[in-house]
């Protein structure tokens, strides 16, 4: 089916919503796609940029491209936020259960990075039977950030949110609220690499925003304080609000 056509209307008169197919393979950085939808939002015709955007699949692609399983584990949330700011509306994983091949998040046996292996999986699911990878305990920590959150805002590097393609690398913000009062931010600085020494994956400077009181990492592990670096691995500053307190 054709959307593309400005002549042509007669595939976008069908259509109700935009779906692609979002991997990044070999480009380690998921931000990078904020340039790439920007571009092809700009060849659709004015009707259909007005239409819901979906991701159908998408992941890190191979999981051959996977250096550290830290790193894995950072790209996930980078990936949804990075999703968010295209202005795409739904973004589906592909694949929970592909160990083997594509954007691998459980193993049905425990694994370790390293001697064939690109995952790192050893977290038990009593529920599957399987073992969850850093991805996966990721994913969930991104679920649990942003549900029943509402978006402020972000930033991005000068030149990025889609501005331009080579200007993708370094510091990213993502701020949410809730209607108790509760204030987050979601940092990160994707020019950071392995081996990761801390659970920022990273040592950037960070001033954190006045209200937190703590911050959580993406396994799930709850900080006291403010953070004051940044790394690969997003992180989040939040005020203490018991309603999502108990979500989490």
């Amino acid at each position: 089916m054709c959307t593309w056509s400005r002549s042509n209307p007669l595939g976008s008169n069908t259509t109700d919503a935009i779906v692609l197919h979002v991997y990044t393979g070999a480009a380690i950085y998921p931000e990078r796609f904020l340039y790439s939808i920007s571009k092809f939002r700009g060849i659709l015709s004015e009707a259909d940029q007005k239409k819901p955007m979906f991701s159908g699949e998408g992941s890190w692609g191979p999981n051959s491209t996977q250096t550290d399983p830290d790193l894995s584990a950072g790209f996930v949330p980078r990936y949804y936020l990075s999703l968010w700011m295209s202005g795409i509306r739904r973004g589906y994983w592909y694949a929970w259960s592909s160990w083997e091949a594509t954007g691998g998040l459980w193993s049905p046996t425990a694994m370790d990075y390293g001697h064939g292996n690109y995952l790192g999986c050893q977290h038990f699911d009593s529920k599957t039977n399987g073992y969850w990878c850093t991805g996966a305990i990721a994913y969930a920590q991104t679920v649990k950030w942003l549900s029943g959150a509402n978006v402020v805002g972000w930033t991005c590097p000068p030149g990025g949110c889609g501005m331009s393609y080579k200007s993708y690398l370094g510091i990213y913000t993502f701020d949410i609220s809730d209607d108790t009062g509760y204030h987050g931010e979601i940092a990160w600085d994707n020019r950071q690499t392995s081996p990761c020494r801390n659970p920022q994956c990273g040592t950037t400077p960070y001033l954190a925003p006045g209200y937190t009181t703590q911050w959580r990492d993406v396994k799930g592990v709850i900080h006291q304080g403010k953070p004051t670096k940044i790394g690969a691995e997003p992180i989040l500053s939040e005020s203490f609000s018991r309603r999502r307190q108990l979500v989490h």
